[in-house]
């Protein structure tokens, strides 16, 4: 789905390029008209593959979150089991010599074995296994409390809400470990606004800052398409021909790869 939205911006932006140009020349109001209404649709194009971006993001870190909680819980299960064993054998190891009981005569009268007593007293069977506590109930840091009330804003479509919810956690949390994301997603807020300046400066805080991290290669497609907007060709396909270097394997990569071959045909 995301490759479609993809393929069709690019093509937005390939048919409105000789548009706009005709615009520049002193176009008539029609042909106006028709590049306001394409540059609507790619603004909503636009939109759409934010939304996916960010759904996708959501679910890598859920499917995160799942594998580390049942790590957590296959490691308290098995500390627990191997509390309870450690327990049994000190039991057993403690408990009195089992004793055998005296068979009486057959031959005793049934009154005699009435009237007959224990020679050892029976002791009161003792149940040695501890009870079976359920585990405690996992705390949610309050760092990923704020990010998913951030990240939540964006998708409810609060925009405005939602950059003061990434500026906060970036001021509470300043090396947190969604600081990458939290900077990510400033941006492509920023861009929604179509403020370019702030959008770049926010993506080149994520490749400059945080240069491993997965949100960079993102960030650095991102400053390539923002620089081609602006105009600085030199800088924008320096960028895209960054991600398909450091990141050969990543999504942006291709995106990338598309993108030069669409702007900058050899």
């Amino acid at each position: 789905m995301i490759k479609k939205i993809v393929l069709c911006v690019a093509i937005a932006g390939w048919i409105l390029q000789p548009v706009f140009a005709q615009d520049n020349q002193g176009s008539d109001g029609q042909q106006g008209s028709i590049a306001s209404q394409l540059l609507s649709q790619l603004q909503m194009l636009k939109q759409e593959l934010l939304e996916l971006r960010g759904l996708n993001e959501e679910q890598a870190y859920q499917l995160k979150q799942i594998k580390e909680t049942q790590r957590d819980h296959y490691l308290d299960l098995d500390r627990r089991i191997s509390g309870l064993q450690g327990k049994l054998a000190a039991s057993q190891a403690t408990a009195p010599a089992t004793v055998r009981p005296r068979i009486m005569p057959t031959n005793m009268p049934v009154k005699a074995l009435m009237n007959t007593k224990p020679t050892t007293p029976i002791a009161p069977i003792v149940s040695v296994l501890p009870a079976v506590q359920k585990p405690a109930q996992q705390q949610v840091p309050a760092e990923t409390q704020a990010y998913n009330k951030a990240y939540g804003l964006v998708k409810k479509k609060k925009f405005a809400q939602a950059s003061k919810a990434f500026e906060q956690l970036l001021v509470d949390y300043p090396n947190g470990k969604f600081s990458p994301n939290a900077h990510y997603w400033m941006g492509e807020l920023f861009m929604v606004d179509s403020d370019l300046k702030n959008a770049a400066t926010a993506f080149s805080t994520v490749v400059s800052s945080y240069p491993k991290h997965w949100k960079s290669a993102d960030a650095l497609y991102k400053l390539g398409e923002i620089y081609f907007r602006l105009g600085i060709l030199d800088k924008s396909k320096l960028h895209l021909d960054r991600v398909v270097v450091q990141f050969p394997d990543s999504t942006a990569a291709r995106f990338a790869s598309r993108y030069l071959r669409a702007n900058f045909p050899q």
